[in-house]
């Protein structure tokens, strides 16, 4: 288990798994194995850049009858590049047809921990392909922790970077299936393990909320799902899981901790921070979003961490 203490309001996240990862000044000797730590914190980027910013993704999915369509808004930690962002999505494709549902997923990565980028991005393609089951079982996570360990000795690490993978990676994760049943709607079900969010609007009102439904409640420890089986004793204790249905024109986010705190927070102030949230939803604004969250951070009203939010819109 990981604990991750969210001081409230905004304080920053601790993550008691030891010390913070230290890059201490490398001889030349080891400049491949430093070569290889960049390598693999590229490849789990976003966009496989290290570039400073953020984005949106956008896609249809047509796996059911009733078309859905999504998109992905996220943007790094205030002062950091793109490869240094920690959270991970996963939409997805019409490869999804097969299974008769849809699945969308969020993780957060626990950024003092080892390598939580690339455990959270494998967690969240994982489940949108249908890996992980629904109710959420621990015992088929076992292949994708080996892929983990796999993709993170591929190549030789310096001595720092291997203590800290032997301690293993950790996330969150928010995964919801959208099935169909007699048109025009259907059912969803929903799974999550830490402290990213879902919520569900119809008719421009919050109709549900999943884990969390409270600002206050992100000032707790926080239970997180690691790469080493050996650290996630109490996860299935924490696992929470709920369903329900859904319509044509209904919108749901997923969220992680610091813009779903925002979220909640607007909403104890009788503040319907969906409406803001839908605007990014059109491709044109994905330019917006960066700057939008950088306005609330400055305002206090954000915490400073990576921010990403997955919008999806059953349409009508």
């Amino acid at each position: 288990m990981i604990e991750r203490r969210l001081p409230f309001p905004w304080g920053a996240k601790s993550v008691r798994a030891g010390p913070s990862l230290f890059v201490p000044n490398e001889p030349k000797s080891n400049l491949a194995r430093s070569t290889a730590v960049a390598e693999l914190r590229r490849r789990s980027a976003p966009d496989g850049s290290g570039k400073t910013g953020g984005g949106s993704s956008h896609r249809a999915a047509r796996s059911l009858p009733e078309n859905f369509s999504s998109c992905a808004s996220w943007v790094p930690k205030k002062g950091n590049k793109t490869a240094e962002y920690e959270d991970a999505f996963c939409l997805p494709t019409r490869a999804g047809a097969a299974r008769k549902c849809v699945r969308f997923a969020v993780a957060d990565g626990a950024t003092e921990a080892s390598y939580s980028r690339i455990w959270a991005t494998q967690l969240v393609r994982a489940f949108v392909r249908g890996r992980i089951p629904l109710p959420l079982e621990l015992a088929p996570l076992r292949t994708i922790q080996k892929h983990w360990a796999r993709m993170v000795h591929r190549q030789p690490l310096p001595w720092y970077a291997e203590e800290k993978a032997r301690s293993g990676a950790f996330s969150s994760l928010i995964g919801i299936e959208f099935t169909s049943e007699s048109p025009p709607g259907g059912r969803w079900q929903a799974t999550a393990v830490g402290d990213s969010c879902l919520v569900h609007i119809r008719d421009n009102q919050l109709i549900a909320a999943f884990p969390l439904n409270d600002s206050s409640l992100f000032g707790s420890r926080v239970t997180l799902i690691s790469s080493d089986p050996g650290n996630n004793h109490d996860v299935p204790a924490e696992i929470r899981e709920t369903a329900g249905t859904w319509n044509p024109g209904d919108t749901f986010f997923l969220m992680t901790d610091a813009v779903a705190a925002w979220f909640f927070k607007q909403v104890e102030q009788g503040i319907r921070p969906w409406i803001d949230l839908n605007r990014f939803g059109h491709p044109a604004m994905a330019g917006a979003f960066p700057e939008w969250v950088d306005e609330l951070r400055g305002a206090g009203q954000m915490k400073n961490d990576d921010v990403t939010v997955v919008r999806i819109q059953a349409t009508e």
